[in-house]
């Protein structure tokens, strides 16, 4: 690694240099292969090489070499050249991540907006918690994986999990993503134009665009990726996906509320019936009311 290798003996393997240039002197014998990783390779005359010569640079012949041991000859040489893409194309790729990850975040914003709001307001909360919550989220993660993976039976669920690590990151940006916008419209309050308003969904759209700038500033631009991944897991477990409903149903307090249920006792009706009524829709009066009764109550009263 960073440095020449000049070969004029026997070498029975392979002659890899990286960041440098290999020199096969006359009468030289490589058995395996020949490779340079950003360097160049010169053969001299009679240098012998069994396998295949890669180089990133070049490959130049120093006099008349030939193939003196070549049991397993390669009909060929060749080189690669590693091109960096041009600022267009890495301005178009930047472009189309960024109109995905919008796409993407104005369905889950459209789909699942109070599970997305209670993640949000969880990280607004408690920050070092999530990102701590998250942290020990993924230390703990593989160890469950293992666990897993060696009960035999619980395969198929590492292959779940295994395909829920993208939904968790992705979580992590859209949460993110909401509380950025958020604070974007408290920053600048009424001097946004008109068509920013405050919706959950366009504050999220206005926090991606804003991570995704930040993201394109090469010292910055990569922690985007670990907090994102941080703050989706650690918001998952936190708030258990956005429901805040515990993990587990705990029996005692299943028990507790049918004893509850069933030691109430049963409603009694204490609503007064209601007085018969006459066909003619009058109501029927006391015996105290009539005639007869008015006399039957002074006939009492004078005994």
């Amino acid at each position: 690694m960073s440095g020449n290798i000049d070969v004029e003996g026997k070498v029975y393997g392979n002659v890899t240099a990286m960041a440098g240039n290999i020199r096969l002197h006359s009468g030289s014998l490589v058995t395996g292969n020949v490779t340079a990783i950003a360097g160049a390779i010169e053969r001299e005359d009679s240098a012998s090489i069994s396998g295949r010569i890669t180089s990133r640079q070049e490959i130049r012949d120093m006099g008349d070499s030939r193939y003196h041991y070549n049991p397993y000859p390669f009909p060929y040489d060749y080189r690669y050249n590693f091109h960096y893409p041009s600022p267009w194309k890495r301005f178009s790729g930047w472009l189309l991540s960024l109109l995905g990850l919008l796409t993407l975040t104005a369905a889950s914003v459209a789909v699942f907006p109070d599970k997305l709001k209670n993640m949000k307001n969880g990280m607004e909360a408690e920050p070092l918690r999530q990102l701590g919550i998250g942290l020990l989220g993924w230390v703990v993660l593989p160890v469950v994986l293992l666990a897993l993976t060696i009960t035999i039976i619980g395969i198929p669920v590492v292959f779940l999990l295994l395909l829920c690590l993208p939904i968790i990151v992705i979580i992590g940006f859209v949460v993110m993503a909401m509380f950025a916008g958020q604070q974007l419209d408290k920053a600048f309050g009424d001097r946004w134009p008109r068509f920013m308003d405050d919706r959950p969904i366009i504050q999220a759209l206005k926090g991606m665009l804003l991570i995704w700038i930040i993201k394109a500033i090469p010292l910055a631009g990569w922690l985007v990726w670990p907090l994102a991944a941080l703050f989706g897991m650690g918001t998952a477990l936190a708030t258990r996906f956005g429901t805040n409903r515990p993990w587990f149903k705990s029996k005692n307090g299943e028990n507790r509320t049918e004893a509850n249920t069933t030691a109430l006792p049963d409603t009694v009706d204490t609503a007064q019936p209601e007085e018969p009524c006459r066909p003619d829709g009058t109501e029927e009066q006391s015996p105290a009311e009539t005639a007869e009764g008015r006399e039957i109550n002074d006939h009492g009263k004078e005994e």
